[in-house]
C-alpha cells in the first residue's frame, strides 16, 4: 500500500519546486541552513565531538550522500543551533520555510538491518547511517538530539513508521543495545511512540518556522561504559513502508561527550606576567583534571615548550611531575616546576611559554 500526497501538499510541494529551480526561494533570516559538503569524518571529528581526551577511529558512513549534513541556525526551529543532520531523504529539504512546505525524496538506497529489528513495522527504507568507534575516559557518555518528521501527524499510528536508533555495542554492555529512548523507559522513540496522543510531553506540532510537521523535544542519549575501552555507535534512520515523507534526526553540535579535558594554567612570582622569565623568576604549570570521578586512570598529557629561553641552561623543569591532592588517594592535580636559574649577567628577560594539550 502506498500513501497519497494530499493534494495541498502535491501543489506546494510543486510550487517549492520551481521557486527552487528559479532560485527565489524566500528565506527567513533565522531559518535552518543546511550544508551536505561535509565528509563523514568532519561531522564527527568536527562537528559532534565535544569535551577532550576521547580517541575517535574507524568512521564510515552509508546511504545517501545527500542524507546527511551540517545544519545551523537551527535553535527556533529544532531547539540546537546547530550539529549533524542525517535524514531518510534529502538533508538540505530541512531549511525549507514553513510548516506547508513539504520535505519529501526518494534516494533510492537500501534500508538498514538494526532498525528493522526495534519494533515490528514495514522494512527500512533510504537509511542513513553514520558510525565510528570511541575511547572514553569517562563512565558516562551522553549527546544531545531531536528526531522530526514529515509523517506527523497524519500516519501515526500505522506502518508508515519513520525510525532511528543510536546503537551502541562494547565491553559492559551485552549485545547492541539502543540509546535513543523516551525518558525513563526501554521505549525507542519513533513516529508511533512519540506524537499527538503517545507521550505527548515530548511532541511538539510545527510553530510555522520548520518544514517537519512534527518534532520531539530536545533529548539526551546516554550509557554508561568502561573507561579506556573501544566501543562502537550507530547512529541510524529510515524511512519504512515506502521512501516518501522525509524524517531527519539532529545531533548537537560537541555534545557527544566520552572524555574529560583539562585546564592548563601558570603562576609565576612576578605580578603580571604571561610567561616564564630567564633569571631568578620560578613558573608553575598546574594542569587540572576537569572530571575526578575515577583518577585511577591515568591521563597523558602532551606539552609543547616555545620561547628563546635555552632549556638546561637558562630553564629547566623539576624532573618529577606529581599529581596533587592533600590527604586522598584521589589525584586532580598534575604540577610541573619550571625553574630560572640566577646569573649575575642578565641577557635580557627572555620570555618561554608552555602551553598543553590533553590526549
Amino acid at each position: 500500500m502506498q500513501k497519497h500526497l494530499p493534494l495541498l501538499k502535491n501543489t506546494l510541494f510543486f510550487g517549492l519546486f520551481v521557486f527552487l529551480s528559479l532560485g527565489n526561494l524566500p528565506q527567513l533570516s533565522a531559518q535552518i541552513t543546511v550544508n551536505n559538503g561535509y565528509t563523514p569524518t568532519q561531522l564527527v571529528q568536527d562537528v559532534l565531538v565535544g569535551g577532550g581526551c576521547v580517541a575517535i577511529q574507524n568512521i564510515t558512513y552509508t546511504g545517501a550522500a545527500g542524507a546527511r549534513g551540517y545544519f545551523a541556525n537551527g535553535t527556533a526551529a529544532i531547539g540546537l543551533a546547530s550539529g549533524v543532520i542525517l535524514s531518510s531523504g534529502s538533508a538540505v529539504n530541512a531549511a525549507l520555510v514553513g510548516c506547508s512546505s513539504f520535505a519529501t525524496a526518494d534516494m533510492g538506497t537500501p534500508g538498514d538491518a538494526t532498525l528493522n529489528t526495534l519494533t515490528p513495522s514495514n522494512p527500512s527504507l533510504d537509511a542513513a547511517v553514520l558510525e565510528f568507534d570511541f575511547r572514553p575516559t569517562i563512565p558516562n557518555v551522553t549527546f544531545r538530539y531531536a528526531f522530526a518528521s514529515e509523517e506527523y501527524p497524519e500516519f501515526v499510528g500505522t506502518s508508515f513508521n519513520d525510525i532511528f536508533g543510536f546503537f551502541i555495542s562494547g565491553p559492559g554492555i551485552a549485545g547492541v543495545q539502543n540509546i535513543a529512548l523516551i525518558p525513563g523507559t526501554s521505549t525507542a522513540v519513533e513516529i508511533n511512540s512519540v506524537n499527538q496522543t503517545t507521550n505527548t510531553a515530548y511532541y511538539n506540532s510545527c510553530a510555522g518556522n520548520f518544514v517537519f510537521d512534527g518534532f520531539t523535544d530536545v533529548l539526551t542519549a546516554a550509557a554508561t561504559v568502561q573507561t579506556c575501552q573501544w566501543y562502537h555507535i550507530k547512529l541510524a534512520i529510515a524511512d519504512r513502508g515506502d521512501r516518501a515523507y522525509d524524517s531527519a534526526v539532529f545531533l548537537e553540535s560537541n555534545s557527544f561527550l566520552a572524555g574529560a579535558t583539562a585546564v592548563a594554567s601558570a603562576t609565576y612570582s612576578q605580578s603580571g606576567a604571561t610567561g616564564a622569565f630567564e633569571g631568578c623568576v620560578n613558573g608553575t604549570f598546574t594542569f587540572t583534571r576537569s572530571d575526578i570521578t575515577d583518577t585511577s586512570t591515568p591521563l597523558t598529557f602532551t606539552y609543547t615548550v616555545g620561547g628563546t629561553a635555552t632549556a638546561g641552561c637558562r630553564l629547566y623543569r623539576q624532573p618529577r611531575p606529581y599529581w596533587h591532592h592533600h590527604h586522598s588517594r584521589r589525584a586532580d592535580k598534575c604540577q610541573y616546576f619550571y625553574h630560572s636559574p640566577c646569573r649575575r649577567h642578565s641577557r635580557g628577560r627572555r620570555n618561554h611559554h608552555a602551553t598543553a594539550t590533553r590526549q
